[in-house]
């Protein structure tokens, strides 16, 4: 048989190392935007519907794409520049192995979060039902209009879904954002921000005050009170009760105890 060269071999080789790496990046966007869509149909609030948080995925496709990157600087040196790079391959098994182990390990924690937040779901509604309305007793026009939001937002638990924001709210009511911003600033004295948060912490404690509820993580209550992130919900907690969550599970456990 006759035998092929060797800049064809290379060059065939470096070809389908391409087409593999394209075919990654393929894979990655076709993720990315299968998220995109699932957000998207995802922004309409459903207390029997958990929305899986998305952000950790695309951190993890970014440094995928990142990983890609790596791997063209590799191929292009090792076939088209004939430079030794073993020492850059290990830095690509490395980065992949990486990925690898945050996929699993974020795989398990979100699972176990998400296991967590179905069965709080089951059991939370009677304590959500029972948090302070925030309402002014103003008796200006606007009340009816007020109290009717507020309604709204205790009643269909708006305060619950942490797509929520004060745009939403007030297209929900065919009123202005700004209009509604002075509403919450008139009668309340305080920022629709604020007030949301209120509640969100109030339904957070109401649950954690419940000894039944602490072999839960703060985590997954907090996600189930209405924050999008445990960063957030650590600042705000700290902001309105002066201690952190953590601490204040330590302090609810020793009360029982």
């Amino acid at each position: 048989m006759k035998k092929f060269s060797k800049p064809l071999v290379e060059s065939l080789n470096l070809a389908f190392e391409m087409l593999t790496i394209l075919y990654s990046v393929y894979l990655i966007f076709l993720i990315f935007f299968k998220i995109i869509k699932y957000e998207k149909a995802s922004r309409t609030y459903n207390a029997r519907k958990i929305r899986i948080s998305t952000r950790w995925i695309k951190i993890t496709l970014l440094f995928g794409l990142l990983a890609c990157l790596l791997w063209v600087i590799v191929s292009f040196n090792l076939f088209y520049k004939g430079r030794s790079v073993v020492s850059m391959f290990y830095l690509l098994w490395i980065a992949i192995s990486i990925i690898i182990y945050w996929v699993g390990y974020k795989g398990v924690i979100e699972l176990k979060i998400l296991k967590q937040r179905e069965d709080l779901r089951k059991h939370k509604s009677e304590f959500i039902q029972n948090v302070r309305i925030l309402k002014s007793d103003a008796t200006s026009k606007t009340k009816i209009l007020f109290d009717k939001i507020i309604d709204a937002i205790m009643v269909e638990q708006l305060f619950l879904d942490s797509n929520l924001s004060l745009n939403t709210l007030a297209e929900k009511n065919n009123i202005s954002a700004g209009y509604l911003s002075q509403l919450f600033g008139t009668y309340l004295k305080e920022s629709f921000t604020d007030y949301i948060n209120q509640l969100r912490i109030e339904a957070f404690k109401k649950m954690l005050d419940n000894k039944e509820y602490r072999q839960y993580t703060i985590e997954a209550i907090a996600l189930e009170s209405g924050f999008n992130s445990k960063s957030n919900f650590y600042t705000v907690f700290k902001k309105l009760t002066s201690m952190t969550p953590s601490d204040y599970k330590k302090v609810q456990n020793f009360k029982d105890s």
